[in-house]
């Protein structure tokens, strides 16, 4: 959680999803290549992803461009391959 608010600015918690299963949403792994200026031969990067609430909106302090998304705005395949997965799920849209 800390990461998504130093990233985005935004100020979230854990879905109560999370309480009863303990356990990540989706555990994405990807093979990432040769980084010489970091001297970091390929390896394997494991993603835990979790789901998460946002309970204030992003600031104008956040390290990369943050915006809210549309499922039909997704453009990255891994990303729309979650949504797919949280669809099953069938959690709430909205949480109060």
């Amino acid at each position: 959680m800390r990461e998504t608010w130093e990233e985005t600015g935004a100020s979230v918690c854990l879905h109560p999803w999370h309480a009863a299963q303990r356990c990540p949403v989706d555990i994405d792994v990807h093979l990432v290549p040769d980084n010489p200026r970091r001297k970091e031969s390929t390896h394997l990067h494991f993603d835990f992803r979790y789901l998460l609430i946002s309970t204030s909106a992003p600031t104008g302090t956040a390290e990369l461009e943050t915006r809210w998304l549309s499922r039909a705005e997704i453009e990255v395949r891994g990303l729309r391959k979650l949504m797919d997965k949280l669809g099953r799920l069938r959690l709430p849209d909205r949480f109060g």
